[in-house]
């Protein structure tokens, strides 16, 4: 959306087909930056599901947040912090503790499963960073307002995650020969 487009958008949050074309518009790079989140399919269209349903429930936020964009992704990241912090605690009231988030250790047997191997070794906060910066195409500035720190960060974070990702691409080539 352009930034008159916002404005016009703003204008008419209230309504159900600024709805419709909100969700046309963000839906599936929300369902990608998800899946490349979580590493699993299923889970990302939940999780996107719930986001879209209280970005409707509380459309009347979208105005006030004056970045249609950065409001979306940011409800969608939350909708999944929430999810880990309740699993987190399920968890803990089991006394179990609770799973790795390394990824598939097997072989990749495609690119695909060697990226989501990769960034399910990041941390939460570089995985974040970098999904929203350099596949969904944000700003630091835009990254860092959706998750809540300084674009300054931001960079910090998507260069610890490019260092990170280097090394198993590195480690990983050597292992190859």
């Amino acid at each position: 959306m352009e930034k008159t487009e916002v404005h016009e958008f703003a204008a008419d949050v209230y309504g159900p087909a600024v709805f419709e074309e909100v969700f046309a518009r963000y839906y599936e790079s929300v369902l990608r930056a998800l899946f490349l989140l979580t590493g699993d399919p299923f889970e990302a269209e939940e999780l996107a599901q719930e986001a879209f349903v209280r970005i409707y429930e509380r459309r009347d936020r979208l105005s006030s947040s004056g970045n249609v964009a950065g409001y979306v992704y940011r409800t969608a990241v939350n909708v999944r912090r929430s999810r880990l912090r309740r699993f987190r605690m399920a968890v803990g009231r089991l006394g179990a503790p609770p799973p790795s988030d390394d990824g598939d250790r097997f072989d990749a047997i495609d690119d695909r499963d060697v990226l989501r191997r990769l960034l399910a070794e990041l941390s939460r906060g570089e995985r974040e960073a970098l999904v929203l910066v350099e596949w969904i195409g944000m700003s630091d500035r835009e990254a860092g307002d959706v998750l809540g720190t300084s674009p300054g960060a931001v960079r910090t974070r998507i260069s610890r995650a490019k260092g990170h990702l280097r090394l198993a691409l590195t480690e990983g080539a050597d292992h190859d020969d």
